[in-house]
């Protein structure tokens, strides 16, 4: 089979869902691609490895569908999908939202509030701000982020719910279940309440 053909039924048959595109992509191409997905059922990226090089059209194909390509390199692509489904019904919003940041940034987050962006100009999708509904993991996620950033102390945020009703969509891409984002917003900072300095 063809790579354009292969793409052209890509495009006809992508779903937002990375399980269900996994599934065709295998099913449907067998030897002509391979295709990876990360063990963790969360992460939703998916890799596909094709037998001769990428067309220069190929992110068409791929953008059409909520999808944006996160990497490409020769004749491989990784993939994920730009948007949530939708975003979290008011009855299934958790109780408390946490959202680590670097000490450092504290005083200017409780004058003027945090505003979404995105660092990482790879990503296709608005600018986000990423929350947890679980403090477990967001302080791991904090001690992570600190021996990342070669010690920079983290600090853990809680963010009343009612800053974010309404706009609130699960991170389809995060390993850990319970994480969410807003985009294109700002928590201002009547809704912020700092819990723990300097993890």
């Amino acid at each position: 089979m063809r790579l354009i053909d292969i793409l052209s039924e890509i495009k006809k048959n992508t779903s937002t869902d990375s399980k269900v595109l996994y599934k065709y992509i295998v099913d449907t191409f067998g030897n002509d691609v391979k295709v990876e997905r990360p063990s963790d059922p969360f992460l939703e990226t998916i890799e596909i490895r094709f037998k001769e090089d990428l067309p220069n059209n190929l992110r068409k194909y791929i953008k059409s569908n909520n999808w944006y390509i996160a990497k490409s390199k020769s004749n491989i692509i990784q993939i994920n999908p730009t948007y949530s489904k939708g975003t979290i019904p008011k009855e299934k919003l958790p109780k408390q939202l946490y959202h680590a940041t670097p000490t450092s940034n504290i005083d200017n987050i409780m004058k003027y509030g945090i505003e979404s962006r995105s660092m990482d100009l790879r990503h296709k999708y608005p600018n986000r701000i990423y929350l947890s509904g679980r403090l477990p993991m967001i302080k791991l996620l904090a001690k992570e982020l600190k021996n990342y950033k070669k010690g920079v102390d983290f600090s853990i945020l809680e963010i009343d719910i009612k800053a974010v009703v309404g706009e609130l969509y699960s991170d389809l891409t995060s390993a850990q279940f319970g994480s969410y984002y807003v985009q294109n917003t700002k928590i201002l900072p009547k809704y912020i309440k700092v819990i723990q300095n300097n993890i």
